[in-house]
């Protein structure tokens, strides 16, 4: 499951920071691949423990 969309900063330190606007999950990352990586891994938690 992905989002159509979502935001990413990255900050001063280099942390890159993804949030679905959808559900306002945020995962962090050292790039942004992995910022999106661990997003959909908590993702795919949620809908998980929705079901």
């Amino acid at each position: 499951m992905t989002s159509p969309s979502l935001t990413s900063i990255r900050t001063h330190d280099g942390t890159v920071l993804a949030r679905d606007p959808t559900t306002g999950i945020v995962a962090s990352g050292k790039s942004l691949d992995k910022a999106v990586a661990e997003l959909r891994r908590l993702l795919s938690q949620t809908s998980r423990s929705a079901a």
